[in-house]
């Protein structure tokens, strides 16, 4: 969720401004036609591709039993968070960003749209979670026994899920605002101040985007540095067996550094894809932070007119 002090910019709309009674303007964006039609089918591609792909992640993992390890628990976590991404915080997304009347009432305004928002913090938790166990696994060598593991693993889900609520729930609940003017219904946040509106942006951004990236960034490097040595010890390993008479050794050298290099290649990938995907969002939010940009927000307009 876009929780910002005002409603995103509503793109369905027939003129270029919209006057208050006491004379003051407020000036907005129409979308073309052609880019609505555009971002209606991106929307449509991603939400079934989104829910096919998680769903097929949690009814495998589910039924051949692999939730039982720690990398698949994890998995399924994120497949879950995703998939409340897709079917709550999408649909609730696409509404506020279009000229329609809110139609899940005050309930839904101010319980069931903030409730949206755990399901972010949830999938970019559990991002980091595996990139922080993966590290321990490689740069320790060793790990806890499964038992140990396991337990582990479920405290830590169960964190994930109740400080993405306390953090970024909760503080909704208190700002959340349903209106009705005739037939139309409209809800939005309205924090009580600039101030307190720009600390929860804030917040956000450190939360789900700068301290995450941090993290991953961080065992990301760790994780390359030492798979390099190990990809070099391989290889020197291999040079030596091929100067000496067939070592028992060597194949299975040649397997673990195999394994290795294919680690190497995935994790570059896993680090790009979040920090390219959430950039322009979190620059949008830090503009918000230091930019006023509540007169670019026609919801807002009704509001005053109201």
């Amino acid at each position: 969720m876009n929780s910002s002090g005002f409603p995103e910019l509503v793109t369905a709309m027939n003129s270029s401004n919209v006057s208050e009674p006491g004379g003051q303007q407020f000036h907005f964006y129409v979308e073309p036609f052609s880019l609505q039609l555009v971002r209606f089918i991106l929307d449509a591609v991603i939400f079934v591709a989104g829910v096919l792909g998680n769903g097929l992640v949690c009814v495998v993992v589910v039924k051949e039993r692999l939730h039982r390890s720690l990398a698949y628990c994890l998995i399924l976590n994120l497949a879950i968070s995703d998939l409340g991404i897709l079917l709550f915080s999408l649909p609730f997304g696409v509404l506020r960003t279009e000229d329609v009347t809110w139609p899940f009432g005050e309930f839904g305004c101010k319980v069931l749209y903030p409730l949206s928002d755990v399901f972010h913090g949830v999938s970019i938790a559990s991002i980091t979670a595996i990139a922080v166990f993966r590290y321990r696994g490689i740069i320790s060598g060793h790990g806890l026994s499964q038992k140990e593991t396991m337990k582990t693993v479920k405290v830590v889900i169960l964190l994930m899920w109740l400080l993405s609520f306390l953090l970024f729930v909760v503080p909704l609940f208190f700002v959340m605002n349903y209106a009705e003017n005739g037939s139309r219904a409209v809800c939005h946040p309205q924090f009580p101040s600039v101030t307190f509106y720009k600390l929860y942006q804030g917040e956000t951004v450190l939360l789900t985007y700068i301290l995450p990236l941090g993290i991953i960034l961080f065992t990301y490097l760790r994780i390359r540095r030492r798979l390099n040595e190990s990809i070099a010890l391989h290889s020197h390993i291999r040079r030596e067996s091929h100067q000496r008479p067939s070592s028992s050794s060597a194949g299975g050298s040649r397997r673990a550094s195999d394994r290795n290099y294919k680690a190497l290649k995935i994790l570059t990938p896993v680090v790009l894809v979040f920090f390219v995907t959430l950039l322009p969002y979190n620059v949008f939010r830090v503009v918000d932070i230091f930019q006023d940009t509540s007169n670019m927000h026609p919801v807002f307009c009704l509001q005053q007119l109201s």
